[in-house]
């Protein structure tokens, strides 16, 4: 989550202004979870950051990806969590 990130991130000498900014705004903003494309576009920046400061490939594990579409599974919201999924 951003929260365990954000004391090494947002005091990181080797981020940029501009990234530190975004980096703040997601983390206390509500709208973040709240949409499709903007937690596309947060896990992004978490990325980005995390390369930045530590100067190594950055990956992002998600366990259990398959348990919300097996509960979605038949529901009318399957498609939509699907390529939400797809696109990460």
């Amino acid at each position: 989550t951003y929260d365990q990130f954000s004391n090494v991130l947002l005091d990181s000498a080797k981020l940029s202004y501009l990234a530190k900014k975004k980096f703040s705004e997601i983390l206390t903003s509500e709208n973040y979870l709240s949409q499709q494309a903007l937690i596309e576009e947060s896990l992004l920046i978490l990325s980005d950051c995390l390369y930045q400061h530590y100067e190594q490939r950055v990956y992002i594990l998600i366990d259990e990806y398959d348990k919300p579409l097996n509960s979605a599974y038949g529901k009318d919201y399957f498609d939509k969590l699907s390529n939400f999924l797809r696109n990460l």
